[in-house]
């Protein structure tokens, strides 16, 4: 799949969806980074400022791939639940680092702050399957309410990205009844 294709089948699946929705987007390995970069271009061109939530990749790594795509790094704020484990890590203007991905207290804090400081109009989550590595399903499930729930009060999107293979655990089901829709790519 190209990424016209990509962008395509998003925006069809975003059709006719209510402001600021929830959406679950379930994404085929093989295109998973492809698919996640075509989505956050597509919200940039759309709604400018956003807040991408990565428990895969550190900070540098999204830096880089936006720049490489030519899309202002300034426009996205980024909290990097990896790059502290790396120990190649720093807190800047945009970027937000954790202790690791099971710190869910305080990427609520930090996400409710952004949300309530700055003009994010969406949030990606990078990924679901990593967030379940390190939390449990109950932890997980009442992390993702909540975000959403904070998410819609402020005026945002949230996207929440799921690897397909994974896709068949317990939260993934539950997850959909706190999304307005559920995307296949």
């Amino acid at each position: 799949m190209n990424n016209i294709e990509i962008k395509t089948k998003i925006e069809q699946g975003f059709k006719d969806l209510p402001e600021n929705p929830a959406v679950n987007l379930i994404i085929d390995q093989h295109i998973y980074n492809q698919a996640n970069l075509v989505l956050l271009r597509l919200l940039i061109e759309k709604l400018q400022q956003g807040l991408y939530i990565s428990l895969n990749k550190p900070y540098e790594a999204l830096h880089q791939e936006l720049r490489q795509s030519n899309l202002d790094p300034n426009l996205v704020y980024c909290i990097d639940a990896v790059s502290k484990e790396t120990g190649k890590f720093s807190n800047s203007e945009k970027c937000f680092c954790l202790e690791d991905p099971s710190s869910l207290t305080e990427l609520s804090v930090l996400t409710a702050s952004l949300l309530n400081d700055k003009k994010i109009k969406f949030i990606i989550l990078d990924s679901l399957s990593t967030l379940l590595l390190y939390n449990n399903i109950n932890e997980a499930e009442k992390f993702l309410h909540d975000l959403i729930n904070k998410a819609r009060k402020s005026g945002a999107s949230v996207i929440v990205s799921t690897p397909k293979e994974k896709s068949k655990d317990d939260l993934f089901a539950e997850i959909t009844q706190f999304c307005d829709k559920e995307i296949e790519l």
